[in-house]
Parts: structure tokens; C-alpha cells; sequence
């Protein structure tokens, strides 16, 4: 969905993961880093070591009745990511369509496995 915007490349919306969690209305991502430190006898950093990379997803998406979404601790193949449920919320109000909040992580390249 990339489109120019002021001679840039832009993308706008989100991807179609409807038969894995629903129509996708948000989607985010981060990454973080496990680390090592070395301190000195003051207690002050003098070396960092990055020994462990995460990617942790996020999606808030329209619930499609019928399905059945993914609860914490299955795998779940969004594109070509694959992650590890952690956290499965449906929210339901009486004026809003019912959503799903899913968290999903994947650490360095992992074999991953579900419950």
C-alpha cells in the first residue's frame, strides 16, 4: 500500500490478516535488545555487550464472528513473522464492534512451539 506523498514513499493502512485475527485496525512493532554490562569499582558502564535480539508485535482488529481467535500461548504466522502469543484480550461494548488485542513475541530466530 505504498503511495507518494510529496516525492516520498509512504504507506498507509495495514495488512489483511483476517483469517488469523481479524480485520487489523492497528498494528506495531518493536524491537529490543538483551544486554551485558561491565562495571567499574565506582559502579559506572565502561562495556555493553547486545547478547539477544526480541521483535514484539501488537494488533488491535475488528473480531470476524465465527473464528476463533489466537489465545496466549499458540504460534501465530502474521506474513512471514511467527511469534509466540503472550497476551489475548476480546473487548466488547455496547457502542463499539467487538475487538481483539493480541501481543505476540519472537526472540532472535528461536524454534519456537506453542501450548
Amino acid at each position: 500500500m505504498a503511495e507518494e506523498l510529496t516525492g516520498a514513499s509512504v504507506t498507509f493502512g495495514t495488512e489483511n490478516y483476517r483469517d488469523v485475527i481479524g480485520i487489523v485496525q492497528s498494528e506495531s512493532s518493536k524491537t529490543t535488545a538483551s544486554m551485558a554490562e561491565a562495571r567499574d569499582e565506582e559502579g559506572k558502564v565502561i562495556a555493553m555487550k547486545a547478547y539477544s535480539k526480541s521483535c514484539e508485535k501488537t494488533f488491535e482488529a475488528l473480531f470476524c464472528a465465527g473464528t476463533n481467535p489466537p489465545e496466549a500461548g499458540t504460534l501465530i504466522t502474521v506474513g512471514s513473522w511467527n511469534g509466540i502469543v503472550t497476551q489475548a484480550t476480546i473487548t466488547k461494548a455496547n457502542t463499539e464492534f467487538t475487538k481483539i488485542t493480541i501481543s505476540a513475541v519472537m526472540k532472535d530466530n528461536a524454534a519456537a512451539e506453542g501450548v
